[in-house]
């Protein structure tokens, strides 16, 4: 299969719909085996297409509090503009740093890549992933050194946000290993 080969379900996605040989030449052409960096080098028909399948995906699948649930179900979570605010100290605000952010970035990876406890990243910025999914952006706010952290990683957290919504069991946390045809030798 695809994936076997490919180790990345958006690659895979973009595979279908354009080939898998249009993929590897996009990802020699960019250097990089992430969609997200080698999306350009891809037809629009299949950046597309990986887009709109993690769209409808999204949808479906009611994450972040946007999905096709009847009113009332249970599904439906209401905001509480009580707790919307970060419970910051004085000292803490500060000492952060504040991105607007979009995309379907997810506060338990954001917390991983950055070493910070789920609860500490809760408490700068409270109900993150119901806000996000909501608004479709969200002012990220965070502790000076982890922002800059954030900012150096948000491509990689991204891709693995998305690979956890499409449902991937078991995410890597090394990189994708690729065929050695593919991967450019060193000094040429």
């Amino acid at each position: 299969t695809l994936y076997k080969q490919m180790h990345d379900w958006l690659l895979v996605i973009a595979a279908y719909n354009g080939g898998p040989g249009r993929v590897y030449t996009a990802m020699k052409r960019s250097g990089s085996k992430n969609f997200w960096n080698l999306q350009y080098y891809l037809p629009q028909e299949s950046r597309n297409h990986v887009k709109k399948f993690i769209a409808t995906h999204y949808v479906m699948e009611a994450k972040g509090g946007t999905g096709l649930m009847a009113k009332g179900s249970g599904g439906n979570i209401e905001e509480n503009p009580y707790d919307n605010n970060p419970t910051l100290t004085a000292t803490e605000l500060k000492n952060s740093q504040k991105q607007t952010i979009s995309g379907k970035y997810n506060s338990t990876v954001i917390a991983k890549h950055l070493s910070m406890e789920l609860a500490e990243f809760n408490k700068y910025n409270p109900m993150f992933d119901l806000r996000l999914g909501k608004n479709g952006q969200f002012d990220l706010l965070l502790p000076a050194d982890k922002m800059q952290l954030f900012l150096s990683n948000r491509y990689t957290i991204l891709n693995e946000s998305v690979q956890l919504l499409l449902g991937e069991p078991d995410i890597p946390s090394t990189r994708t290993v690729y065929p050695k045809k593919l991967l450019k030798k060193k000094g040429k």
